[in-house]
């Protein structure tokens, strides 16, 4: 080493030492003592204050509970007071919240935090909550807050009095006087109000639920319930459906006809489009009633039903589809002149179309169809197993109505039954087809003058006019003293026939007129009472006048009685008639046969075998006894005691058993045991009784007699 070099360490050697001999001593002089500054506590019962403080809960490694303050107070019991406290608490599944307030407490374990102060709850998902205080326990994972709050998230928005938040179910709770709404979207649509005692948002079901006296307005609709739930979409910003339960009803958005004006049930099930706003269909049960609305200044339909199924067009309101079953109950008011109307039975379809409305209607099991009524005159009744409805457009007026399966009908004192009966109800016309499925019976109509049987019957209810086809039987009744009903005239059989006895008559057609009385049988006609018999082409009854007409192919077979002449004892006997025609009147007591084209008139009874083209017998005042016969044209009467005469006018009284015939000439013919005399003249009396024969020809008598021969001509071919 060299001197230089050894003289520089020596120097710097010495440099230190004096400056750390320099440094030591300035060090050891004490600086001068601040003035004392009294320390401000928050708490003086608080063990520790500080400045800002964290408190994590780890499950696992990952953070579960964060607690962060502005300033901390820690008290001897452990437990903790936060100034501008924040929680942040994660959930599963990445969920998470903040709850944040002016202050707070956290319990001894930090297992509850209490947040007092402009309270607010921030939900990752958007939705926040306000409230005065609240609280929050790690053990179950739930906010309370106990007096009122505010929430909204997006469109939805809200109040109540208190609310409960899971972070594990995520479901925020709203516990008393809730006010919510979910605002319109962009184009004004969507939009709900809701009132309910109790709401419960549910995120991971997509659900809105409320109870106690709810009450929801949206799309012109004010809904209410007992219970309520909506199902909201993904993004919670829409209704796809509402379920409610107990007392529901729906009210408003029946403006037009056929539209959905009420609805009321014990439960409903309401399902909208996609975009939130139009119902598309209700689904009601229990005590289940709807109102649909009537044309204008008509009242609406009303269906009652347990159950119903309804829905409805695009626009939110049309019904298009109506399914209701047990105890249904279909009211149609009264329009104009029509009368009001009741449906019931076990199930009722009604569908239409969207531009129509409902257009029809069936229902099956246990029908009843019930118009009109009053005090003065019943309703008409239908029952049947089915019926079809036709109406006009929009569940509009009732045009007709098809009945099936065992059909009864009663129109006041009137009945009618078939398997099938359709009935126009503007015209009050009734048709009725088949035979009865239970009975085998075919239509009937059934009132208290007749019954009308028949394989097609057409029946109009005001005036009582029947029109029969297909092997037609009917049976008239009467009495001795008949007390019609008020408006229709008196049943009057004809005196010819027994009072108080039915009358039974078949043909291939029936046409009746209940108000004027008048029944026309058309085709094989047969009227029968015991043994009266009468068979025609055509048979005409006028049972308020008692006239009969009989016309083709007559054929008559009348009980009638004679009196002796000198007993003057009645007997039974039976007087047959053929004719073209045949012609009762009653009130003159006059029973005409007449000819048709190739037959004469026939009559043989008592008084003889009468064979004329006419035939005039003048019945007694009780009609069952021939008081006087007249006959013209072509007469021929064959008499007991094989006697005939033959002449152009005959007539008989049976008073004195004396015929009077005249004719040019007059010709009766005796077969007696010498041979056939024959007695001619312009005019010849006989008696019935006697042999006595007066011939008077202006003061001439012929008298021929031929031995040995048997007479012949008209009486004896």
């Amino acid at each position: 080493m060299n001197t230089w070099q050894r003289r520089v360490r020596l120097a710097l050697a010495v440099f230190v030492a004096v400056f750390a001999a320099g440094l030591f001593f300035a060090l050891r002089r004490e600086p001068p003592k601040p003035e004392a500054v009294p320390i401000r506590r928050a708490d003086p019962t608080a063990a520790i204050e500080s400045r800002g403080g964290v408190s994590i809960q780890l499950k696992g490694n990952r953070e579960q509970l964060k607690v962060e303050s502005e300033e901390t107070l820690v008290y001897a019991n452990g437990a903790r007071k936060l100034k501008g406290i924040t929680v942040t608490v994660t959930g599963r599944a990445g969920r998470s919240f903040v709850l944040t307030g002016r202050e707070g407490e956290v319990g001894a374990d930090d297992s509850s935090v209490k947040v007092m102060g402009d309270v607010k709850l921030v939900v990752s998902d958007g939705l926040t909550v306000a409230t005065g205080e609240a609280f929050y326990t790690e053990t179950d994972g739930v906010v309370r807050a106990p007096g009122p709050v505010q929430f909204n998230r997006g469109r939805l928005s809200g109040s109540g009095v208190g609310m409960t938040h899971d972070k594990d179910t995520d479901v925020l709770e709203l516990l008393d006087q809730v006010a919510a709404e979910i605002a319109p979207d962009d184009t004004g649509a969507g939009g709900t109000r809701i009132v309910a005692g109790t709401a419960a948002l549910a995120r991971k079901e997509g659900q809105l639920r409320f109870t106690r006296g709810v009450r929801l307005l949206r799309a012109r609709r004010a809904l209410e319930s007992d219970a309520a739930v909506a199902y909201l979409s993904d993004d919670e910003t829409r209704v796809k459906r509402i379920e409610m339960r107990g007392g529901s009803r729906v009210v408003g958005g029946g403006d037009t006809p056929g539209s959905l004006e009420t609805m009321s049930a014990r439960d409903m099930d309401l399902a909208y489009a996609d975009e939130g706003e139009t119902l598309e269909r209700a689904i009601l049960a229990g005590s289940a009633v709807v109102q649909i609305t009537g044309e204008t200044q008509m009242r609406g339909r009303r269906i009652a039903g347990e159950w119903m199924d309804i829905g409805l067009a695009s626009d939110g309101a049309t019904v298009t589809s109506l399914l209701g079953r047990e105890n249904v109950r279909l009211d149609l008011p009264p329009e104009g002149d029509a009368p009001g109307r009741t449906i019931r039975a076990s199930v009722l379809e009604a569908r239409g179309a969207p531009a129509t409305g409902i257009t029809s209607a069936v229902f099956t099991g246990n029908v009843e169809f019930r118009e009109g009524g009053t005090a003065r005159n019943g309703p008409r009744v239908a029952h049947a197993g089915a019926m079809n409805l036709a109406l006009k457009s929009n569940f509009g007026v009732l045009e007709n109505a098809r009945f099936t399966q065992g059909v009864r009908f009663e129109d006041g004192d009137l009945t009618a039954s078939a398997r099938e009966a359709r009935y126009a109800v503007t015209t009050g016309q009734l048709g009725l087809s088949g035979n009865d499925d239970r009975t085998g019976r075919p239509p009937q109509v059934i009132d208290p003058k007749v019954t009308i049987t028949g394989a097609r019957i057409e029946l109009v209810l005001d005036g009582r006019r029947v029109a029969a086809q297909g092997t037609v039987s009917s049976v008239l009744r009467s009495s001795a003293t008949p007390a019609p009903p008020e408006g229709q005239p008196a049943q009057h059989l004809p005196a010819l026939l027994r009072q108080g006895q039915p009358v039974f008559v078949t043909a291939d057609g029936l046409a009746y007129d209940g108000a004027a009385g008048l029944a026309v049988y058309t085709g094989h006609g047969r009227l029968w009472q015991g043994d009266t018999t009468v068979t025609g082409d055509r048979l005409t009854l006028n049972d308020s006048t008692g006239d009969l007409t009989a016309v083709g192919s007559i054929r008559a077979q009348l009980m009638m009685y004679q009196t002796d002449e000198q007993t003057k004892a009645r007997t039974p006997a039976v007087t047959r008639g053929t004719a073209d025609s045949m012609t009762y009147t009653d009130e003159t007591r006059r029973l005409v046969f007449a000819r048709g084209p190739a037959t004469q008139a026939h009559l043989a009874g008592s008084q003889g075998d009468l064979t004329a083209d006419r035939i005039d017998a003048f019945l007694n005042k009780s009609g069952d006894e021939v008081d006087r016969l007249e006959a013209d044209g072509s007469v021929t009467m064959k008499l007991p005691q094989s006697r005939a005469a033959s002449g152009r006018h005959l007539v008989y009284t049976a008073v004195d058993g004396r015929y009077v015939m005249v004719g040019a000439p007059v010709e009766i013919q005796e077969q007696l045991d010498e041979g056939c005399r024959i007695t001619t003249g312009t005019t010849l009396t006989f008696f019935k009784s006697t042999d006595r024969i007066v011939a008077d020809g202006n003061q001439e008598r012929r008298t021929q007699t031929k031995s040995g021969a048997k007479c012949s001509g008209p009486g004896f071919d």
